[in-house]
């Protein structure tokens, strides 16, 4: 029984992960025409619309001529659920290997390193 629950909360901490990903890097792109200036702008971000985690827009003048402008912005509103994804996988990574060592004989360890080595 414990197991299941173990395996179910592991399984719900990856989806967090997962969504917590999907949600803070979803792209979106647009592109229209400048009213004032007559310039096309198009412009792509990832993140939320109104704090993006990277942002790129380039502007095209009639004349023909580009202008481009990017960027990351690490303290967006974009950042909090990769955050908590990452802490998620981490949390998860803890639950399955403390797991581990729950199931191994009093004793044993997981792996043997060169102080176990007989010395010759």
């Amino acid at each position: 029984m414990a197991k299941e629950n173990r395996d179910r909360l592991s399984n719900s901490l990856l989806l967090v992960a997962i969504a917590g990903v999907i949600i803070g890097l979803f792209p979106q792109w647009g592109s229209h025409t400048d009213p004032e200036t007559n310039e096309q702008v198009t412009e792509w971000t990832l993140g939320f619309s109104f704090s993006p985690l990277w942002k790129y827009k380039q502007r095209q003048s009639p004349d023909g001529s580009f202008h481009s402008e990017w960027g990351l912005q690490f303290l967006s509103w974009s950042c909090i659920p990769i955050i908590v994804a990452a802490a998620s996988l981490k949390l998860r990574t803890r639950r399955r290997s403390k797991g581990k060592k729950d199931n191994m004989p009093h004793g044993k360890r997981a792996g043997r390193s060169r102080i176990d080595e007989p010395i010759l």
